[in-house]
């Protein structure tokens, strides 16, 4: 049997992964400090895509101005959607297509609501479990408890 740090870290890990543990998937994307764990994460495990897709759209959604929010979509399609796309996220060629044709149009906010949801079960599915497992994730637990611990006098 491991040690006592090791069984922690397996029952955080799985608590992690039923949406219990000291960090959830919602928790690590929408806290600063867990998201750029997440993302040192991605980088290592070379599946940042769908971590970037999720961020650009997350700022697209922001956009007001319909001519500053058209160019984005375009650089948005470009950049994860078209066919060969340089970070090509994974989706249906009929999705990729009902997706171009919305860019001739002027594109609303809610663009790529679908696609951007089909994303995060993605990484809800495939990348966070590799993220509980890994060492980054040790370490950012480790650090989230020692801020917790406290110091008596």
């Amino acid at each position: 049997m491991g040690s006592s740090r090791e069984r922690i870290h397996a029952c955080l890990s799985h608590q992690a992964m039923q949406g219990k543990g000291p960090m959830s998937f919602d928790e690590t994307l929408n806290d600063p400090v867990n998201l750029s764990a997440f993302k040192t994460f991605c980088v290592q495990d070379y599946s940042t895509e769908n971590l970037l897709f999720w961020l650009e759209v997350e700022e697209y959604r922001e956009i007001k101005a319909p001519a500053y929010r058209k160019a984005v979509a375009r650089k948005i399609y470009n950049k994860y959607i078209r066919d060969n796309a340089p970070q090509q996220i994974g989706l249906n060629m009929k999705k990729r297509k009902e997706i171009g044709a919305e860019m001739i149009k002027d594109p609303d906010i809610n663009l790529f609501n679908d696609l951007q949801a089909s994303v995060v079960l993605s990484m809800k599915l495939d990348i966070f479990p590799r993220f509980v497992d890994s060492d980054v994730y040790k370490k950012l637990i480790e650090m989230k408890f020692e801020d917790r611990k406290v110091v008596t006098v």
